[in-house]
């Protein structure tokens, strides 16, 4: 397998980066032959159309990566524990969203010249021309969201770990990590179009130190405030668009079958954030990127929380759409209400005594002393905004 996932064989990028120009393609055969003289050797991809997957194809794609195809998820089970644990994390997540800049510490990276500073490389902005297609499934929920569609509002801007940087004696070499993700600035919107950072990759090869500026939440923040620029704050939605993560897909479809409802196109299954659902799904690792940066930049882009999330599909595969509104008081809205109908970002009294305390699953009631412990140590005032946020008087 080194031929395909060394450096200098990045073939497969160029297939999975460009499937919508080129279709569906698969690696299936690799030669490594001389010629002549020369010492050197030279690479042979052969490459097809991809054919649906036998048992046997999963099977042995599944042992030689570790990681389970995205067909293989009608076949996971999901354990209580997986389940707890998402939730868990998810209300976390979201009480940090709540709580106001000064009581949640912040990410260190907020400024754009990082990127470059620490080895990532801009590739050409791309113009998502397809958006408009009537096969697209993206387009559609622009629509009915009113946001554009024309291939001018949105373009994809791509990061690539490329280049080896060095910062106070430590020496990072290129892991070949990238984002990829189109930003709608008129319209408050990103979509993450194909993102596999360093420590994905670190998985293929070196053992080197990776670098520190890595994670989604901050690498897309940066490139968002830079090309927002005064427009940083018009955050609404963030998409995460054909996951192929085995664990997210199998935690959402649970959700699904528990409820009765199947993977659907736009507009999909919407869940409010006052559900556990919801929340277990905010915890999976297409979700806690979004909520990390929203949580760790609120400097920039004002005290945002997600309200709801829609799950849909896009082309058979699983997508979500988190709705992002703006919370100016840090947790206020928290507060029990008898206004506003369920699934806007005001919760219902009877919905915070029917989940918190009737069935455990907002917070759990074991678990409840333990984990503002942790909130205490690790973001000292917060377990004040949290507890403020989440008792229901």
């Amino acid at each position: 397998m080194l031929p395909l996932v060394c450096p200098m064989a990045r073939v497969w990028r160029l297939l999975a980066t460009h499937r919508e120009s080129l279709g569906w393609k698969e690696i299936y055969q690799i030669r490594i032959f001389s010629v002549g003289w020369d010492s050197s050797y030279n690479i042979l991809y052969y490459i097809r159309d991809r054919k649906e997957d036998t048992k046997e194809d999963l099977q042995r794609r599944h042992a030689l990566s570790g990681v389970a195809f995205p067909r293989t998820i009608q076949s996971r089970a999901l354990s209580d524990e997986a389940y707890e644990k998402a939730r868990n994390k998810g209300s976390s997540l979201l009480c940090q969203l709540y709580a106001s800049a000064s009581t949640v510490k912040g990410s260190i990276w907020t400024d754009p010249k990082s990127l470059e500073d620490y080895g990532w490389v801009a590739s050409d902005p791309e113009y998502k021309w397809e958006y408009n297609a009537p096969d697209n499934d993206i387009g559609p929920a622009l629509k009915d969201l009113g946001v554009s569609t024309d291939a001018f509002d949105n373009v994809k801007y791509g990061y690539w770990h490329q280049q080896e940087s060095k910062h106070d004696d430590h020496t990072y070499p290129a892991t070949f990590g990238f984002y990829q993700n189109v930003f709608n600035v008129k319209g408050g919107v990103i979509i993450a179009d194909n993102n596999f950072g360093p420590d994905y990759e670190k998985r293929f090869g070196t053992t080197a130190e990776t670098v520190p500026l890595k994670q989604y939440s901050d690498v897309v923040f940066l490139a968002w405030q830079k090309h927002a620029g005064d427009n940083i704050k018009n955050l609404k939605y963030i998409f995460r668009h054909k996951i192929v993560n085995p664990a997210t897909q199998t935690l959402v479809t649970a959700v699904l079958d528990k409820r009765g409802e199947k993977l659907k196109a736009w507009p999909g299954t919407k869940l409010s954030m006052i559900e556990s659902d919801a929340r277990a799904i905010l915890g999976t690792s297409n979700g806690h990127g979004v909520a990390y940066l929203l949580a760790q930049h609120k400097e920039q882009l004002g005290v945002k929380v997600i309200d709801s999330v829609t799950v849909f599909d896009s082309d058979h595969l699983m997508s979500l759409c988190f709705w992002i509104v703006d919370e100016d008081d840090g947790g206020a809205s928290l507060q029990p209400s008898t206004g506003p109908a369920v699934g806007s970002r005001e919760l219902h009294r009877s919905s915070l005594l029917s989940e918190s305390w009737s069935d455990s699953s907002f917070l759990p009631q074991k678990a409840y002393s333990a984990w503002m412990e942790v909130i205490a140590k690790r973001f000292s005032k917060v377990a004040g905004t949290c507890w403020a946020a989440f008792r229901v008087l």
